[in-house]
């Protein structure tokens, strides 16, 4: 079906799992309003809260209000977790495409038209990867990071290898995901895929296999702005550092994937990523060494790889001091490179 002779039903629904952040989701939908095409009928705004401690239902009431728009509430009666709760959204969706978003995240503007656009010039649209600005803390517009895919010019592309490979490890970031919703909602058991912390890219590697020939875009220009923040600890490594290296490696083949794409991102992962996320757990709010198991996840699918023992094990058995002097020499060293000393 062609989304632009489509029956009368919206084109886009707007689909935010939340949980227990009333007041940032409540800036993120003041952010949300201010987009050309927010009011249009051929938008929809879908909120699933997964039963936060303080119900939003009564300030997501007030905002319908006040901006005088329909907004789709639902409360799940209780806790599904972050994959069963984005999974439950999605199926609360009826627009013909469904744009995930974080209830801390948020649309640039002119995202909202620019997908309109996107999906007029291309119908066979199945999947586009919105690229974005990462920022901490507070957002500003004028002090944003670098794009997290660095790409000269916007990929429109059939081949699922050539796309996987551009967007990597962001292929688990739920803001970026713009679909086809009835593509999405008939990938066959999703739900056994919750509680992987990486239910999105389990359905999305499933759904460009069936959608092969299908259009793939990932664009240069961001539209999105990111929080730069991980929640919790011990789940990093049991998303990133164990059931991503499995998709990629075990599932991704099956699924008509080549292997040498798979194991080149994850050569990336393991150079760039993990690392990273290593020092956030031995160096974050409360430091701490890695415990048995989490060495045995990160290790499961890199022990042989020599980047793992140059690059990660380091990191997961040094001393948090000796890791604090080394953290200290480096940006001692990265700043007087930037002075020209």
């Amino acid at each position: 079906m062609n989304p632009n002779t489509r029956a009368k039903s919206p084109l886009i629904t707007i689909a935010i799992p939340t949980y227990n952040r009333l007041e940032i989701l409540s800036n993120t939908l003041a952010l949300l309003a201010k987009q050309d095409g927010f009011y249009d009928d051929d938008v929809e705004i879908v909120i699933s809260d997964n039963c936060s401690p303080i119900d939003p239902t009564p300030m997501l009431r007030e905002f319908e209000k006040s901006h005088g728009r329909p907004v789709v509430i639902h409360r799940n009666i209780a806790n599904e977790g972050i994959d069963g709760n984005i999974h439950r959204v999605a199926d609360l969706a009826s627009g013909y495409y469904i744009l995930f978003m974080s209830d801390d995240d948020i649309l640039l503007p002119g995202t909202l038209r620019r997908m309109k656009i996107l999906v007029r010039e291309n119908p066979d649209l199945l999947f586009c990867f919105m690229n974005c600005y990462p920022f901490r803390e507070c957002f500003d517009p004028l002090k944003m990071a670098p794009p997290i895919i660095k790409i000269d010019q916007t990929l429109v592309t059939q081949s699922n290898d050539r796309f996987v490979e551009t967007i990597g490890i962001w292929s688990t970031f739920v803001s970026a995901f713009f679909v086809e919703r009835l593509a999405w909602i008939n990938i066959q058991d999703r739900t056994r895929f919750i509680g992987t912390d990486i239910y999105l890219t389990h359905v999305l590697f499933r759904l460009l296999s069936e959608g092969s020939q299908r259009i793939k875009v990932v664009t240069a220009e961001p539209l999105i702005a990111a929080r730069d923040a991980f929640t919790g600890s011990f789940r990093i490594v049991h998303a990133f550092g164990f059931n991503f290296m499995r998709l990629l490696l075990e599932d991704a083949p099956l699924l008509g994937f080549s292997k040498r794409t798979m194991r080149a991102i994850k050569l990336n992962v393991m150079h760039k990523s993990l690392p990273t996320m290593i020092l956030m757990i031995r160096l974050g709010p409360q430091p701490r060494a890695l415990i048995f198991q989490e060495f045995q996840l990160l290790l499961r699918y890199t022990w042989w790889e020599p980047v793992a023992w140059l690059r990660m094990l380091p990191l997961m058995i040094l001393p948090i001091s000796a890791l604090r002097i080394l953290g200290r020499l480096r940006r001692t060293l990265r700043s007087h490179i930037f002075k020209g000393e």
